[in-house]
C-alpha cells in the first residue's frame, strides 16, 4: 500500500514538473519571437512570405508563424 502511494505521488509529481516545464518551454519561445522579430521591424514588412520573413529575420519559419499568431492574438485582445 505504501509503494503505491508513493509511486501515485511521484507519478503526480512527474505530470506538474512537466506541466510546468512545457508552460516556460512556451514562454521562452514567445520571448524568443520577440526579440528576434521586434514590433517595429514587423510592422514595416506587411504582406511578405513566411519564407521570406524568415529569410530576412535569419530565423526559422516555425518562429515566424509563432510571432505573427502572438501579433494576430494581440491585436484581437486590443479590438
Amino acid at each position: 500500500m505504501l509503494w503505491g502511494i508513493i509511486f501515485y505521488t511521484m507519478e503526480i509529481s512527474c505530470y506538474f514538473s512537466a506541466e510546468i516545464r512545457h508552460k516556460q518551454e512556451k514562454e521562452a519561445d514567445e520571448f524568443a519571437a520577440y526579440l528576434l522579430v521586434p514590433e517595429e521591424e514587423l510592422k514595416k514588412v506587411r504582406n511578405i512570405e513566411i519564407k521570406d520573413l524568415a529569410i530576412f529575420f535569419g530565423i526559422p519559419e516555425e518562429m515566424v508563424r509563432l510571432r505573427l499568431t502572438i501579433q494576430r492574438e494581440k491585436r484581437r485582445s486590443n479590438t
